[in-house]
């Protein structure tokens, strides 16, 4: 009986521990997670104020730049700032896509980490149920034992304090 109540309780003390490893994995994955919506808000925000100026200056807003140069030279500048301009746009746009496309798969990992949590959980409830279960049937054995000794021989004080140390 010892050996099963060690046994039992060794396991529990393992999806236990298995329990707080899956919520420190809960924390950092939380903590990843805040990190990227702070990211993507920005880059939304960015975004935003790009569409707005674009959608203000309507098509004419690069014609305008390039009509303004004086010379061919200054308008191969301005055309290629505008060709920079476009390349950083699509680079912010790609990693804004990446960003939101990180954020769902740690989203679907917290997802997967909460039912194996929920697993373990459940795992330990039903080891700490088959221990009291144990430890039941350990003083019930003992009780049992000591009341055979005591209608043979009389009480015996050891065994009364070994009793009340295995009260649940």
């Amino acid at each position: 009986m010892d050996r099963r109540l060690r046994l039992l309780q060794k396991e529990a003390g393992l999806i236990e521990l298995k329990t707080r490893e899956k919520d420190i994995e809960m924390e950092e994955l939380s903590t990843v997670i805040g990190g990227l919506n702070e990211e993507i808000r920005e880059k939304r925000g960015t975004i935003s104020k790009r569409l707005r100026t674009l959608y203000q200056e309507r098509q004419t807003g690069s014609l305008k730049i390039l009509s303004a140069a004086r010379d061919y030279p200054d308008f191969m500048r301005r055309l290629h700032y505008l060709k920079t301009i476009a390349r950083k746009e699509g680079e912010m746009l790609s990693q804004f896509k990446e960003k939101q496309n990180e954020l769902e798969g740690k989203n679907h990992q917290v997802g997967i980490v909460k039912e194996h949590l929920i697993q373990e959980k459940e795992a330990l409830a039903q080891k700490l149920a088959e221990i009291r279960s144990e430890k039941r049937k350990k003083i019930s054995f003992w009780r049992g034992f000591e009341m055979k000794r005591y209608f043979t021989k009389g009480p015996s004080p050891s065994w009364t304090n070994l009793l009340c140390s295995f009260k649940c």
